[in-house]
């Protein structure tokens, strides 16, 4: 996966994280931000990689929203980015896009109801189209953190 939306992204000033896999994150380290390329394998330094990202404008409790986030993976779910925005009426809330890709339709379902149930998440956006597919599927979600 190439991965337009993160480098979309990055073009607009917004920090992003990409998986060191994704085809992008070789442009990233070209022209020298490799600190937004990393793998998702040790959540404590994507966090620690997140906050150093957002600096002071990422609060400690949204911190512990995306560590819930990325320490339950679900079997056969990876995570290829992570773009991470404010709503742009609301200063204060956090927006989460992770894109990936799962080898199956279980685990894509399985992930989302554990999104929904996650204590940390006020809304779950899950585009019906990743569902299609039974095989090989390149999802993308975004979350609302609550406030």
């Amino acid at each position: 996966t190439f991965g337009n939306v993160p480098m979309e992204a990055v073009c607009l000033g917004i920090p992003v994280l990409v998986s060191e896999n994704m085809g992008c994150a070789e442009i990233l380290n070209k022209v020298g931000l490799e600190n937004m390329v990393i793998s998702f394998d040790n959540i404590e330094k994507v966090a620690d990689r997140v906050q150093q990202l957002c600096g002071q404008s990422i609060l400690p409790r949204q911190i512990n929203a995306l560590k819930s986030i990325l320490d339950n993976r679900i079997p056969n779910i990876i995570y290829n980015s992570i773009v991470i925005d404010r709503i742009p009426d609301n200063n204060q809330e956090i927006q989460i896009e992770i894109q990936g890709i799962s080898s199956n339709r279980e685990s894509v379902l399985l992930f989302k109801k554990s999104l929904e149930s996650n204590p940390f998440i006020s809304k779950v956006e899950f585009p019906i189209s990743d569902l299609v597919k039974t095989k090989n599927i390149s999802y993308a979600v975004r979350l609302i953190l609550k406030q």
